[in-house]
């Protein structure tokens, strides 16, 4: 049984290595995804160069930062400086998973940084789809103090490319 920690600066370790669960991509995943991005092009529902139908290739951005929630709790938190390279073509019908390693954290002006890498593969062929590193700051967000109380000393810069990850408990 695993027992899931509360992430922190001081439980993750550089070294230490995290796995997704793994993901059927779906023909329907690729159409919500096309939907949530306002991004219809023809080879996410038909035809393509790659012979037949393939998805956005940020479709999987978040099963990179999932990795984490294997082994510990996500409080709400920002997540800066993503960086992906695509290398194939993701199809309807694979089924992927993430790998990753801590290669570094450090702690500047009062802020705490993980630097991890990851690539996302084709579970049946092994084949690496997507790979990156997901390395700026990573600190928690008084949450419930922005939003349900509106005190405003909670609230945290956000600049582009910064992802907000807000717990499911909150929708």
């Amino acid at each position: 049984m695993i027992e899931f920690k509360t992430i922190s600066y001081d439980t993750v370790q550089v070294g230490e290595e995290f796995k997704s669960d793994d993901l059927l991509i779906k023909p329907e995943d690729v159409e919500t995804f096309a939907f949530a991005v306002d991004d219809h092009h023809p080879w996410y529902s038909g035809d393509s160069p790659y012979g037949g139908p393939i998805a956005h290739p940020v479709l999987l951005a978040n099963q990179a930062l999932m990795m984490r929630h294997s082994r510990y709790i996500i409080p709400a938190g920002l997540h800066a400086k993503m960086q992906m390279e695509f290398l194939e073509p993701l199809r309807p019908g694979m089924r992927v998973r993430s790998y990753g390693k801590v290669i570094d954290k450090f702690e500047k002006r009062g802020r705490y940084y993980m630097v991890t890498e990851f690539a996302t593969k084709d579970e049946e062929s092994g084949a690496v789809l997507v790979r990156g590193s997901e390395g700026g700051k990573q600190y928690s967000v008084r949450l419930r103090d922005l939003v349900k109380r509106g005190d405003i000393s909670a609230n945290v810069q956000v600049r582009p490319g910064d992802v907000l990850i807000v717990p499911q408990s909150w929708f």
